[in-house]
């Protein structure tokens, strides 16, 4: 009886090879937007974080009367010097989260950062009732505090030097910001961490900041956020309580 060998249906390597090429076509096309999409879930969460950030501020001042200092330790915790009246040890830090009963990260997975007005870490709360007597635990501020002119913090539409860069903010107080998809490279070093000239205006140490449109360019892009408290909501807060 003779046997007839059955050809059994399969793929060459070559029509496997194909196979493979179009599915990495595929999940290619597929990754960038997924990606995309994620980097724009954690950019309106952290929206949402930073408006936290602002309530916990704002009911911190009116249960305390004054607002915390940056953390400078990491610890979660607003740090003061052991000066007279415990000025603030630093203008800028990152936000004392623990203090405000929020989250310790971003999320974006890394601390905000937290800068208030520059005369906090080197001058007492006096009589003038200037600036730093919105951070001095010993008296709380009162209606006439005033934000002045020394140490305010600035938040601009574009880095400082910009050509026709306009102020979005003047006489702010404190700020609190996201480094966003690069923070813990911006963390690290300021100069290689901030993708574009606006992003480094954020983490170079002074009162200058830039608020503008997200943007992607590579070499040229910006994500930052923040929110911030000017003397007028912090009178107005006072005025409602």
């Amino acid at each position: 009886m003779r046997r007839y060998k059955v050809k059994q249906p399969g793929f060459s390597l070559i029509e496997v090879a194909i196979v493979l090429v179009i599915i990495g076509v595929l999940l290619a096309g597929v990754t960038g937007p997924l990606s995309t999409w994620r980097d724009h879930a954690t950019y309106k969460q952290t929206e949402l974080y930073l408006e936290q950030s602002r309530k916990a501020l704002l009911t911190f001042a009116a249960v305390k009367g004054y607002l915390p200092c940056p953390d400078t330790d990491g610890d979660g915790v607003q740090d003061r010097s052991t000066a007279v009246n415990e000025t603030c040890k630093e203008s800028e830090g990152t936000l004392p989260w623990l203090d405000l009963g929020l989250a310790n990260e971003t999320p974006w997975q890394q601390p905000a950062f937290y800068a208030v007005h520059g005369r906090v870490d080197n001058h007492d709360c006096d009589a003038s009732n200037e600036a730093e007597c919105f951070f001095d635990d010993t008296t709380k501020y009162n209606l006439a505090t005033k934000a002045g002119e020394t140490g305010k913090l600035n938040i601009n539409d574009a880095e400082q030097s910009a050509t026709g860069v306009k102020v979005l903010v003047s006489q702010g107080v404190a700020m609190v910001g996201s480094y966003g998809q690069n923070s813990a490279a911006t963390f690290s070093n300021c100069n290689t961490g901030g993708d574009s000239n606006d992003e480094k205006e954020n983490c170079d140490g002074d009162a200058n900041f830039a608020h503008t449109t997200h943007r992607t360019a590579p070499g040229n892009s910006y994500d930052d956020q923040m929110i911030w408290l000017d003397k007028l909501s912090l009178h107005g807060l006072l005025l409602a309580n």
